[in-house]
């Protein structure tokens, strides 16, 4: 059985300009998923996963690691 993948649009804030750099296109089976390849691109910076017009996740900027926003 084949599962139909889904498109997230993960977008990450620069640290330098504060604006958001071109979106990085996702895809996954789901949101937990989408959610954890969003974690690891992120690489502790602040970003939005969005899947159409729908915000998924929105991270702040973490320190060693410790995510606030969990």
């Amino acid at each position: 059985l084949e599962r139909l993948m889904a498109s997230y649009r993960l977008y990450i804030l620069s640290e330098i300009s504060r604006r958001f750099e071109p979106a990085q296109e996702l895809e996954a089976e789901d949101d937990k998923k989408a959610i954890a390849a969003g974690e690891v691109a992120r690489a502790a910076r602040a970003a939005e996963l969005w899947q159409g017009n729908r915000m998924v996740k929105e991270w702040q900027a973490s320190r060693a690691g410790n995510d606030k926003s969990q």
